[in-house]
């Protein structure tokens, strides 16, 4: 059921009604904009890749829709459906997609309770292909790797799959972190459809993220669409160039980035405290400073923000659709964001407002 939040509430004066929302930003623009805040895909969601006419989305499942823009759609909210897991176990989670020319892979995890820790920590974590989407085929990957040191959730030593984001199918490549038996340092590989990957001498194992020809320590990396310059970043440092070596940088007033998309004028950034922009100049070089979006974003998505994605980075920002996920790490009772608010947000053009997205 949709939740309508609206100024019309009459049962508390404006002033309780301020104090009641006034430390509770979002929510606050939602009442002060009568705007319908929809529902949404909910959860962790740390990976959004397009693959053949559709976009793909995990959060423990897999949902898909049209890559067909709204402008060409009508539609906005409502898009997403569950895709088919044929052939992954009903017991393992998706955290993790990645694509490349011909193929969509998945990692997924299977917990198991860790009584002396008090934690849930993966038993098994597998890599599938797919060449459709739909049905998936478990890679071969016991002979090089050993999960068994995989020491949280997210895998940080055990392993992580990703993409160079390329636009240009023909240009995407797909990549693992694999910690090889009896070494301690992770390894890159190159995922090559259900075939055992292949070592990938290139990159340094703790990379986490990859731009054209790229590796990034992090998943937040990103080439412009133009080509002229790449971004990465250390902590909110911003650094830009036409190699990932380059030194150029700009301090930026934001927290921690978390991840980065393009768009022909700006960057979006997601943050360890909600969603950012930052503009690029004709040069293609970014501001030293954050710029306020013309809209909602950063009065509703708040929490950790792992992962921004643009559907055209050819058009200027607020022309093209947007997405973002946010999700909140440690204590809940520390934070304002809540369980309810983990998940997907998207920009419509014709909406004018981030909202909530899902099904």
């Amino acid at each position: 059921m949709k939740k309508i939040i609206s100024i019309a509430v009459t049962v508390f004066s404006i002033a309780t009604l301020f104090l009641a929302v006034s430390c509770h930003d979002p929510i606050f623009y939602m009442i002060s904009q009568e705007v319908v805040q929809e529902e949404g895909l909910q959860g962790d969601i740390y990976s959004m890749v397009r693959f053949g006419d559709y976009l793909y989305a995990s959060n423990g499942r897999i949902y898909k829709k049209t890559a067909s823009p709204s402008s060409t759609t009508g539609r906005q909210n409502g898009q997403w459906s569950e895709s088919s897991r044929s052939g992954i176990g009903s017991n393992e989670f998706v955290f993790f997609l990645a694509t490349d020319n011909s193929n969509i892979y998945a990692q997924t995890y299977e917990f198991a309770a860790d009584n002396d820790k008090s934690l849930n920590l993966p038993a098994a974590i597998r890599l599938y292909a797919s060449n459709n989407g739909s049905t998936w085929t478990q890679i071969n990957i016991f002979s090089i790797t050993d999960y068994g040191s995989a020491s949280d959730s997210y895998a940080t030593q055990g392993g992580r799959i990703f993409d160079n984001k390329a636009v240009n199918a023909s240009e995407r490549h797909a990549y693992a972190s694999l910690l090889k038996n009896g070494e301690t340092t992770p390894k890159i590989f190159t995922l090559n459809g259900t075939n055992t990957p292949t070592h990938n001498s290139s990159a340094s194992g703790d990379s986490l993220g990859a731009a054209g020809d790229y590796f990034w320590t992090t998943a937040a990396i990103c080439k412009a669409n133009n080509g002229k310059y790449y971004f990465s970043h250390n902590s909110k440092t911003l650094y830009y160039g036409n190699s990932i070596s380059a030194t150029d940088h700009v301090d930026l007033d934001c927290d921690d980035i978390q991840s980065i998309a393009a768009t022909s004028d700006y960057l979006l950034l997601g943050t360890t405290k909600g969603i950012k922009r930052v503009r690029l100049g004709a040069d293609g070089v970014p501001e030293s400073h954050t710029t306020d979006f013309a809209n909602n974003a950063q009065s509703l998505v708040t929490g950790i923000v792992p992962m921004v994605f643009v559907l055209d980075p050819t058009k200027p920002e607020g022309q093209t659709d947007e997405y973002a996920s946010m999700t909140v790490a440690g204590s809940l009772s520390s934070s304002a964001d809540t369980f309810e608010e983990n998940g997907l947000y998207a920009y419509y053009p014709s909406r004018g407002v981030w909202n909530r997205d899902g099904e």
